[in-house]
């Protein structure tokens, strides 16, 4: 994450948990901390801060959640849920006064989904890193990016529906509302199907 990258020195993994060892004992907010361990049910991935070597560490605790860089190939019909979860964790973070929305991360190494129940988390990183803006354009912006990312990358064949979408994110003015108007009416139409009039069929 680049407008923290002076915070953190380096980002790891252990097993399916994601580390993060911080600059120096300045860059931890033991406040940002306190407040996240009582918003983990609001979308955000649970987080163990120890010291090491002297820094802070963060460790964030996977579970049965795996990122979204490793969800492999999906089919158009399970990318769609997915996507729709990750908009509806993302939304529930931009609610006003929640949380200061430039310490979420964006990457899809960062974002991670339970494929079963098709739960989503973010982690948050409570870091010293100035006041409380909010940035939400900018974080939806960035997450439709890498919702983009996820489609590009991780679809097992491109269709009408799922490059509509991608014309979607990639638009810079690009919300999550209208992103999820484009899953709605995907969604509708793959449970009704338009059916051929059955004189087309005895013309052919």
């Amino acid at each position: 994450m680049n407008r923290l990258s002076n915070l953190i020195e380096a980002k790891t993994l252990a097993g399916k948990n994601l580390c993060y060892l911080l600059s120096g004992t300045g860059a931890f907010s033991s406040v940002r901390y306190k407040m996240m361990q009582g918003m983990l049910e609001s979308g955000l991935l649970p987080c163990v801060a120890y010291h090491y070597n002297g820094k802070p560490k963060l460790m964030y605790l996977a579970g049965e959640k795996k990122a979204l860089s490793a969800v492999g190939i999906l089919d158009e019909a399970t990318l769609i849920c997915l996507i729709d979860a990750i908009l509806s964790a993302a939304e529930q973070l931009c609610a006003p006064g929640f949380i200061n929305l430039d310490n979420v991360e964006r990457s899809l190494d960062s974002i991670f989904a339970d494929m079963q129940t098709m739960e989503c988390s973010f982690v948050f990183l409570p870091l010293n890193n100035g006041g409380e803006g909010n940035g939400k354009e900018r974080f939806e912006a960035e997450i439709l990016f890498a919702i983009r990312s996820l489609v590009v990358d991780h679809s097992k064949a491109s269709s009408d529906s799922l490059r509509v979408l991608i014309d979607e994110c990639s638009r810079p003015n690009a919300t999550f509302s209208r992103a999820k108007r484009i899953i709605q009416m995907t969604d509708n139409k793959a449970r009704n199907p338009v059916q051929e009039p059955a004189c087309s069929k005895l013309l052919t």
